[in-house]
Order: C-alpha cells, then structure tokens, then sequence
C-alpha cells in the first residue's frame, strides 16, 4: 500500500511478565533484553514436529509524539530437523536414503512482524498467515526462560477475548468456576481483581489455579475476589479452563472457556504509522 493509504490491520498480543526481585529501571531493563537475548543468541525451539519459531531480528524505536520505547522486528516459522540424521527418498533411485541436517537453517519460513513494549510488557504479533498466536505463545514460553536471569520466572499470557468473561458475569446464575492466573505486573485493574492480585503477590504465588463449586444455593455469588476477580483477572493473566453458567432464568446450563478465544484487535493505519497507532491502542486500552 502507498504510504499514506490507510488499511484495517489485525493483531493479537501476549502479556509478558517477570517475576523477579528487579524494580525501576533495571526490571524495565530486564523486559528489554529478553526480546533482545532471543535474537541475538538466535533462540528458536519447536511449536510442532519438525517446525521452529525464531525471532531473527530485532530493532529498537521510540513514538514520535508519547516517546514510548519500543521494539519490533520479524518473527518466523519453518521446518528444522532437530536430529541429526534424517531420512529422505531419493527420487531417482526410488529407495530411502540417511541425509545429515543443516542445523544452521529453518526452512520456507513464514514471516510476520512484532512489537515488544516494555513499558507494558506486552509482545503484538501482527497477524499474516501461517503463523499464529498459539505459535507465538508456545515459543515465547519455551524461549524466555533460556534467556532469563537464573532468578527471574517468566510467565507468558495470550490476552483472551473479554466476551467470554463478561458473558460469564452477565449471566443469570454461575454454578462452577474453574480457572488459574498468575499476577500481574502492576497493571491497573479494578476493584475485585485488584484484591486477587494483592493476595496472591501477599502470599508470593506466582501462579494460583480454584475450582470453585457452587454450595445448597446452587450458584456462586460472584461480587468477590475470588469469583469475579479471578474471572476478570483471566482475561489478560491466566485463562477461565471452564465456567458453567445460566444465561437466563429457567434457561439450560452452558459451558464456556476463554482458553482458546484469544483477543483480536484491529487499527485502521498507513505504512507509515501503524506501529504507533497499536502502540497507543494498547497502551490505553491496558491502562484504562
């Protein structure tokens, strides 16, 4: 598209967070240099038989206008043979054959773009074919801990769709929640998750899991912490494996789960700026 040609551009995002004793700037530093580490120690591992995700470049920029910090780069994924030897048929004398690898190489890679802001934490994957955010989120999951300070816990989060957690606390009646989420790194939240994610850095539980089932009343009251937080701290820090829910009076119970409905986002940008505009999108929208 030209320059100034305007087109609706489609992402996702995964919350990155350290758990670490760091503060200030040296955590601010810590978040920088594990994007970084991948790529110049050229980190790939497997999200599928024989296919390898790499980050293999990586660029450092700050918005023109906000001055928020941010990195990008291309992100990939292709085939790469992890033994050593492998079997191949040649062609012409109809039979299979033992070939060495090249374990320099990932092959017909599939590319797509990043962006990692530290401020917040969060890595965009701009979405394009043959790569998706379950791809994304396994690598970064398997990846981070290689290069993160021995001290430090890294844990990765798929931003998931807010229609399923507020489904979920619309309905009429809740009957069993089941879910787990870590804590946040102080990202502003409101009231009920607010009192979950105090208790849980309180209590220095990196990750809390609660099935919670409803008593002789038949439904969970979830004006508290550990209902409606926990749901609402789902949506960005953990995910809701399953909710058992009313819509409506006398009507049947149903199912959800957030776990596989990660949170799509879309800006309308040029060439020129779309990576500031997600930028803003998402700082706002992760601090309102």
């Amino acid at each position: 598209m030209g320059n100034n040609e305007t087109k609706k551009i489609k992402f996702q995002i995964v919350n990155i967070k350290l758990q670490t004793s760091k503060t200030g700037k040296d955590k601010l530093k810590a978040y920088e240099n594990l994007i970084k580490e991948l790529k110049n120690k050229r980190i790939h591992s497997s999200v599928a038989e024989n296919i390898h995700v790499i980050i293999y470049s990586c660029y450092e920029r700050k918005t023109p206008i906000s001055n928020v910090k941010y990195l990008y780069g291309v992100i990939g994924k292709g085939i790469y043979f992890e033994n050593d030897v492998v079997r191949k048929i040649n062609i012409e004398k109809s039979e299979g054959e033992n070939a060495y690898s090249d374990k320099n190489s990932i092959w017909e890679p599939k590319l797509g773009e990043y962006i990692f802001i530290p401020d917040i934490h969060r890595f965009v994957y701009i979405n394009t074919s043959g790569i998706s955010i379950n791809d994304v989120y396994r690598f970064l999951k398997e990846s981070l801990s290689v290069v993160a300070d021995r001290d430090d816990i890294v844990e990765v989060e798929i931003v998931k769709d807010p229609k399923i957690t507020d489904e979920i606390l619309s309905a009429y009646q809740v009957h069993m929640l089941n879910y787990s989420v870590s804590y946040t790194n102080d990202d502003p939240v409101a009231s009920h998750d607010k009192l979950l994610d105090e208790r849980l850095k309180n209590i220095f539980a990196g990750k809390f899991s609660a099935k919670i089932e409803a008593d002789h009343h038949g439904y969970l009251n979830t004006e508290d912490e550990l209902t409606g937080g926990g749901v609402r701290l789902s949506e960005q820090n953990g995910q809701i494996n399953e909710a058992i829910i009313t819509q409506e009076k006398g009507g049947q119970k149903v199912r959800l789960s957030n776990a596989e409905k990660p949170r799509f986002f879309t800006v309308e940008a040029s060439e020129e700026n779309f990576r500031e505009r997600i930028i803003s999108k998402i700082t706002r929208n992760t601090r309102e």
